[in-house]
């Protein structure tokens, strides 16, 4: 689905029943926008690598948000908050 609209990608994310893994900001406004959907998952970049999440980081915080059992659907989750 390239080039298409962030828009387009969140209601294919819908009809898959599959939760959006993103570091684009836009889909902030775009869960306000869109209420009901199966969740989004926000990675937040510096573009520094000393700040940035590693992939073992993404992969330990992914891991966490899934042992805390929160509700991933209608919800906006910033991974870098399940970084610990």
């Amino acid at each position: 689905m390239r080039h298409k609209k962030d828009k387009d990608h969140l209601k294919e994310a819908i009809l898959r029943q599959a939760t959006f893994f993103t570091s684009d900001r836009d889909f902030e406004k775009l869960h306000h926008q869109i209420k009901l959907h199966y969740g989004i998952i926000m990675l937040y970049k510096n573009n520094n690598p000393k700040k940035d999440m590693s992939l073992k980081e993404i992969v330990k915080a992914l891991k966490n948000l899934e042992r805390l059992n929160f509700p991933l659907q209608n919800s906006l989750h910033k991974l870098n908050d399940f970084n610990f």
